[in-house]
């Protein structure tokens, strides 16, 4: 096989000065034929392709000449081989040769370097290289591995030598997924690769096995289905369960490869990039109205794949997609829950079907049998809206009337869960074992009291200092759209400094003090603190006074704080204007949690008690 210069790359828009050159060749061509194997041919017919693209006119002449060379060692050396791979270092191999062809294998450089080697040499590492690349994705090829700070490079899930290896798949799947592994390079973290790795190595001689050469077009149900009985074949579970490192949950699992292979075919389905109503999962980004999301926690897809009824599944959307424009997204979430239970129950293929007698059932399910959570008011009041709104759409009007106040089982009010403050010393203690910035940001949230979101949501220019040199902090209540302000201490403003300096070294000047590592421009997500406190809890056996494992418990420091603030005997106006409220409704919920309260409220009763005591203390004494 002759490939021609001028079908390369670098032949195309040349200058006319480069035309009159020495070196322009158009009609001189590299042969393939004189390599001594298929392998050989179909290894260096890419790497040619390659150089081509790379390289000048002038260059890639002398490319033609090092190929020469190359070609007829491998020739005469070493005419059964099928792979560069199998070669192994030959610069003393080839040099020695290139001697007896009466070529000097080493040249006086241009530099003080002094000796290089001759240019075949270096040819033929490089045509090793790129078939070794192009056989092998080594992780320190994918960008997630390259953007790696050099303080993170010491984590033992840092490996940049291992490698997804490609060299038994044929093209057109090998180029498929090399354009897949590359990709998921650029959306994952670094030690989320292995995990990958894992799923390909399965994967792979699966698709070896099954005869499969390329995944477009590819039938997902039948494919998934071959796959499991490979599976079976090899005794390979098809899912298996495990605990949850954040808690003691026993989860089930499909086998990685499953995943992965789900993965690896939605990548290569048709995308056009625009909403489509019946599709079973929603890309929120793609609805052409603005939907209302919690920065530190936001909902980007809604999933209707676990509501089986296709009309119940098409009424529901319907819902979801006039609520999105009055809820919050999480609330859609929540709402499409509640109503999937509620489809999981019923046997009714439209929701326009259910009366007050298919209701009824249903809360004696939840209230006597499911035992799912200890109150359902919140998840019926979801299922609620959804009938209601599904009513209003469908011209239902009894669906608008289903409920009844007795079906929502009555509110005790609560008397909430508070830090003491050996528990706070004890909680502390572990937050210094976290990274430096996720610990001042715990340390903080426990000192200004603020919701989880208030605090992840804090900006860069969120302190000010007062005409009478008091410094107070500006805080965003995303719950309620709206801003407050609160006095803070010459401490507390080192403590913000400190963090703001963290971030700008990392990331430069970005708009929050708390950002997330994969996008700087956003604040730090819910899930990513969780997972970095509950592991920390875990790791360190940390338990609370009653010898129970801490939870996360991020508002647990707010009804602290609230307390704190009812111990110290504050005007409950002064204590709802700390803790953000536009009202001093709420404050009677931390003063219950007061001892100094406690104690005033039942000083009339003890003084009772002590009557009836000392009335027949006598007797006892």
């Amino acid at each position: 096989m002759k490939l021609y210069f001028r079908e390369f790359d670098c032949y195309k828009n040349v200058d006319e000065a480069t035309r009159e050159s020495a070196y322009y060749t158009p009609d001189c061509y590299f042969d393939l034929a004189r390599l001594p194997t298929l392998g050989l041919q179909n290894e260096f017919a890419p790497f040619l392709m390659e150089r081509g693209r790379q390289l000048t006119v002038k260059s890639f002449y002398i490319d033609y000449r090092s190929f020469a060379h190359v070609s007829d060692f491998l020739s005469e050396c070493h005419e059964t081989l099928e792979s560069l791979l199998l070669l192994g270092d030959c610069t003393k191999e080839l040099s020695d040769w290139l001697s007896t062809k009466g070529i000097s294998p080493t040249r006086k450089a241009n530099s003080n370097k002094g000796y290089v080697y001759h240019p075949a040499v270096y040819y033929l590492q490089k045509a090793i290289t790129f078939v070794k690349h192009t056989e092998y994705i080594f992780f320190s090829d994918l960008d997630c591995y390259k953007a790696v700070p050099k303080e993170k490079q010491n984590n033992p899930n840092y490996h940049p030598d291992y490698k997804f290896d490609l060299s038994d798949i044929p093209n057109p799947l090998r180029t498929e997924l090399r354009d897949f592994i590359f990709a998921r390079g650029k959306e994952l973290t670094y030690t989320s690769i292995t995990a990958e790795k894992l799923g390909f190595s399965y994967v792979a001689p699966f698709l070896l096995d099954a005869n499969i050469t390329t995944i477009k077009g590819i039938n997902r149900e039948e494919v998934m289905r071959k796959l499991r009985k490979y599976l079976l074949k090899h005794q390979l579970p098809v899912s298996y369960t495990r605990k949850r490192k954040t808690s003691d949950v026993i989860e089930s699992k499909a086998h990685p490869s499953i995943t992965y292979l789900n993965r690896l075919i939605d990548f290569y389905i048709p995308d056009d990039g625009l909403f489509h109503f019946e599709s079973d999962i929603w890309q929120l980004d793609r609805l052409d109205f603005p939907i209302s999301n919690a920065p530190t926690n936001p909902t980007l897809t809604l999933n209707f794949s676990g509501i089986e009824t296709e009309q119940i599944k098409k009424e529901v959307k319907m819902s979801c997609l006039y609520r999105l424009r009055l809820k919050k997204a999480s609330t859609i979430v929540a709402e499409i829950f509640a109503v999937s239970q509620f489809a999981d129950f019923i046997n009714v293929n439209s929701l326009t079907e259910v009366n007050r007698e298919i209701l009824e059932d249903y809360l004696t399910y939840l209230y006597t049998e499911c035992g799912r959570r200890k109150n359902y008011n919140t998840e019926l009041k979801h299922l609620k809206s959804v009938l209601e709104m599904i009513g209003h759409l469908t011209h239902k009007p009894q669906l608008q009337h289903l409920f009844v106040a007795d079906d929502f089982q009555k509110n005790i009010l609560p008397v909430y869960r508070f830090y003491t403050d050996k528990e706070l010393a004890t909680l502390n203690a572990g937050f210094k074992t976290l990274d430096a910035q996720t610990g001042r940001l715990m340390i903080l949230h426990e000192i200004l009291g603020c919701r989880i979101s208030e605090t992840l949501t804090l900006t860069s220019d969120c302190v000010e200092l007062s005409d009478t040199g008091e410094y107070f902090i500006r805080i965003n209540e995303e719950k309620v759209y709206r801003e407050y302000k609160k006095p803070i201490s010459a401490d507390v403003k080192k403590l913000i400094d400190a963090s703001i300096a963290y971030t700008k070294s990392l990331y430069g000047e970005c708009d929050y003090i708390f950002v997330s590592d994969k996008d700087p421009m956003k604040p730090m997500s819910y899930s990513t603190l969780y997972y970095r406190v509950i592991s920390m809890i875990r790791e360190l056996d940390l338990r609370d006074e009653q010898g129970n494992l801490f939870t996360i418990g991020t508002h647990t420091f707010r009804r602290t704080y609230g307390k704190k603030l009812c111990d110290l005997g504050l005007d409950d106006s002064v204590i709802a204007k700390l803790l953000g409220h536009s009202s001093t409704d709420s404050v009677k919920h931390y003063r219950r949690m007061s001892n100094q309260v406690l104690a005033k409220e039942t000083k009339l009763l003890r003084a009772q008690k002590d009557a009836q005591i000392n009335k027949y203390k006598g007797a006892w004494e």
